[in-house]
């Protein structure tokens, strides 16, 4: 059965399974769901670690503004050193 057009998403980690060059097909995916004006409340993770191989992947909240450009966004983003940071646009 199809899914969409949605109003929410609630998003807990999704984008630190795919690796940097996944992140964003996974994006357009997820758009493809969203009705014009759709709401996102995304947790993910950037670290101040050297860059991993395997997962979690970090990704800076200014890629996520990029790839979401024109979803309004909650989202929670994180540092390893769990210090947590709201950003909302």
């Amino acid at each position: 059965e199809d899914v969409g057009p949605i109003d929410w998403v609630f998003d807990r980690g999704s984008m630190v399974v795919f690796s940097p060059g996944e992140q964003a097909r996974y994006a357009r995916h997820l758009l493809s769901f969203l009705r014009p004006g759709a709401k996102i409340f995304l947790m993910a993770r950037e670290s101040d670690q050297p860059r991993r191989s395997d997962p979690p992947h970090d990704i800076p909240v200014s890629t996520l503004f990029d790839l979401f450009d024109h979803v309004r966004f909650v989202v929670y983003f994180y540092l390893v050193s769990s210090i947590w940071y709201v950003h909302n646009r």
